[in-house]
Parts: C-alpha cells; sequence; structure tokens
C-alpha cells in the first residue's frame, strides 16, 4: 500500500493506522508528494494507492489520471480533508476506487478496508523507503 499526502502528520498518523489494520501483514509505504509517489510505484510493489486530493504541483485527481495511464486496474483510494459531494463525484468519475473522508477515525478507515477493494494480504517486501 502507498499511502501520498503532502502533510508529513497525516502521513505518519495513516501510516500507523493501516499497520494496525493490515495487523502487520501490510507494507505500508508513504510518499510526500507526486514524484515520490511515481518513484514508489516504479518499483512495482504496490497494491493499492492512498491518495490524497488536494496536493502541490499535481493534485490527487491529476496524479490518478497518470497512475491509471501508467498502471492500469491498480486500486487507489481518494481522501480530502475538504471533502464534499462534487469532489467524490470528480474523483470516483476520474476512476477511484473509492472516496474516503481523510478526518474519518480509524473505525472509518476499518470500514473502507473491507469493501470490494483488494488490498493487500500479505508484506510485499521488508524495506520501506518513504
Amino acid at each position: 500500500m502507498l499511502l501520498v499526502d503532502d502533510d508529513p502528520a497525516f502521513l505518519t498518523a495513516a501510516q500507523q493506522v493501516f499497520t494496525g489494520l493490515g495487523e502487520g501483514n501490510w507494507e505500508v509505504l508513504t510518499a510526500g508528494n507526486h514524484a515520490q509517489a511515481l518513484d514508489q510505484l516504479s518499483r512495482g510493489h504496490v497494491d493499492v494507492l492512498v491518495l490524497d486530493v488536494n496536493m502541490p504541483v499535481m493534485d490527487g485527481v491529476a496524479l490518478l489520471h497518470l497512475v491509471q495511464r501508467t498502471y492500469p486496474g491498480l486500486p487507489t483510494v481518494m481522501i480530502s480533508g475538504a471533502a464534499t459531494e462534487e469532489m467524490r463525484e470528480r474523483c470516483t468519475s476520474a476512476g477511484a476506487s473509492l472516496f474516503v473522508d481523510k478526518l474519518l477515525d480509524s473505525d472509518g478507515y476499518s470500514a473502507c478496508s473491507r469493501r470490494s477493494i483488494p488490498w493487500p494480504r500479505r508484506r510485499a517486501r521488508a524495506d520501506s523507503r518513504a
């Protein structure tokens, strides 16, 4: 799993939440911008992509379009701290598998982990370079 967000504090917290949800079986990588995300993706060990919608330089929807062309079929969850129904529609229309309000607590993330997204079942690699 790759979490992409420009807020380092959120990345740390979300990484802990998803690591806990995966009960130690998921490798949870992080990236602070689109360039780091593309670098992680090029390494070929990402099963699910979680993208913040609002990021500088390249926003999450633009990155989603690029990822879909380069890595078709990669399940992608879009997140936002300023979630609106219009934003949700924009993201799902762009091909996101799921849209989640970033401000949900861990129970909310747990609920989305039970959706029809093929979440990682096992640790792909032991090393994480974020």
